[in-house]
């Protein structure tokens, strides 16, 4: 299970609706279709998916998070020993203004 919060700087308010987009290598190592996936996080900036663990030397998920209002941001979370749960929030920075 991989759950977290979509927050925003400077004060970590929650932002509600933000994309999240996830992809990651499986079980056999490899990067498949049924392992990428997007989902929006709810009015408190939470969200949530289930998974297998990313079966790589490195073990990591790569993220995708876009917000109305927000600058995008392409992360990865990197674990070292298996786990049955995850947990990764996430801080994006608003746009500035022009």
């Amino acid at each position: 299970m991989v759950s977290g919060r979509i927050l925003a700087a400077p004060n970590c308010t929650p932002v509600p609706a933000a994309k999240v987009a996830h992809w990651q290598a499986g079980e056999q190592g490899r990067y498949v279709d049924r392992l990428r996936a997007y989902l929006f996080s709810d009015k408190n900036g939470h969200y949530r998916f289930q998974t297998e663990w990313p079966n790589l030397a490195s073990p990591h998920i790569h993220f995708i998070v876009t917000a109305k209002g927000y600058k995008t941001l392409e992360t990865q979370w990197r674990g070292k020993a298996r786990v049955n749960a995850i947990e990764f929030d996430v801080v994006l920075q608003k746009l500035s203004p022009d």
